[in-house]
């Protein structure tokens, strides 16, 4: 795997594999499934510095842990066939020395930003610190309403009881965590009732895992915290943001 998931990101991007947000939710995904081998002691680690000192060694430490003996000449053939491949993945193109960097061009200031904050925050869990937050922005939260775009403005709360937002479908990795909402409202919102539920996807299924309740109180930034327990990190997280009655003014 590659070290830092932002260069991972970058190359499924730049591979044309997949647009800008779903190479941060796909990377979310992987390193959400290797965060839960950092205790267990009869995986085998392999960092890409180590692989790229002594590739050779490095294969045959693979081949070792399925069960299969390489000789040097063996190693070295697969060594020629995925050197490029190594390269590609970890090159100038990929954001190098400086993927932040390389998020920032590839996908926008506003984008690449946000895409650092989520793919930093694995990164520090995946060289094994704890309590590491994963900070989600807005955008990688759709709008509620058609045509569903990812959001990049304020949204209109007016009208029936509906969805305002949601999203992020990140995949974060298994175990009890604790999630604070953060979200901002106008005057006009002043008293309007809200529900936040937290939830993960299965296919087209959704599975609520907690919710609140809440009145908009004031005007401006407002955070709301719940706890809720991962069992699958393949599931996508899903936080969704909805009016619980119509609203006609405001």
């Amino acid at each position: 795997a590659v070290s830092d998931p932002r260069q991972g990101a970058l190359h499924l991007f730049r591979s044309g594999k997949a647009d800008e947000r779903t190479s941060v939710r796909l990377i979310s995904g992987d390193c959400s499934c290797l965060v839960g081998f950092n205790d267990t002691d009869h995986v085998t680690r392999l960092h890409l510095e180590e692989a790229l000192a002594d590739p050779l060694s490095a294969i045959q430490r693979i081949g070792t842990a399925f069960g299969l003996r390489a000789d040097a000449l063996q190693a070295r053939r697969v060594l020629e066939r995925t050197v490029t491949q190594l390269a590609d993945a970890t090159g100038p193109d990929n954001g190098g020395a400086d993927p932040k960097a390389g998020l920032v061009e590839s996908f926008g200031e506003a984008l690449g930003a946000a895409a650092d904050y989520v793919l930093g925050g694995f990164e520090q869990l995946l060289a094994g610190e704890r309590d590491v937050p994963l900070i989600i922005t807005k955008e990688f939260f759709l709008a509620g309403d058609p045509p569903h775009d990812h959001v990049t403005h304020p949204l209109d709360m007016t009208g029936r009881a509906r969805f305002i937002a949601f999203g992020p479908y990140m995949h974060i990795p298994a175990g009890a965590w604790s999630l604070r909402y953060v979200v901002g409202f106008s005057a006009e919102a002043m008293g309007t009732p809200c529900i936040i539920d937290v939830g993960v996807s299965e296919g087209p299924v959704y599975h609520e895992l907690t919710r609140a309740h809440m009145a908009v109180s004031s005007r401006g930034r407002m955070e709301i915290s719940l706890s809720f327990e991962i069992t699958d990190p393949l599931m996508p997280l899903q936080v969704r943001l909805l009016t619980e009655k119509a609203i006609f003014d405001g």
